[in-house]
């Protein structure tokens, strides 16, 4: 992460799977306007969508942005959608 000019690093070694993580509280409370704020995946960030949502939306309220470094890859088309 340093490599992407990280100033601050915020690790929770605790399961993804529910968004009271100390270190995610710690996070969401010092960033602020013009930060961005960048996971290794979503599924590290977040369990479900709900809770992704609820997340990214508590950071755009503060005009965050956010950038997982791992996206999630999308099933192909549909055969009769293909060109």
């Amino acid at each position: 992460m340093r490599d992407l000019g990280v100033d601050q690093l915020y690790v929770d070694r605790a399961s993804g799977k529910n968004a009271n993580r100390p270190e995610l509280r710690k996070m969401l409370a010092y960033v602020r306007q013009g930060d961005t704020v960048i996971v290794e995946s979503i599924s590290r960030f977040a369990r479900n969508t709900r809770d992704l949502l609820n997340l990214v939306e508590q950071l755009t309220t503060k005009q965050v942005e956010f950038f997982p470094k791992r996206k999630p890859s999308t099933p192909p088309p549909p055969r009769e959608n293909l060109c």
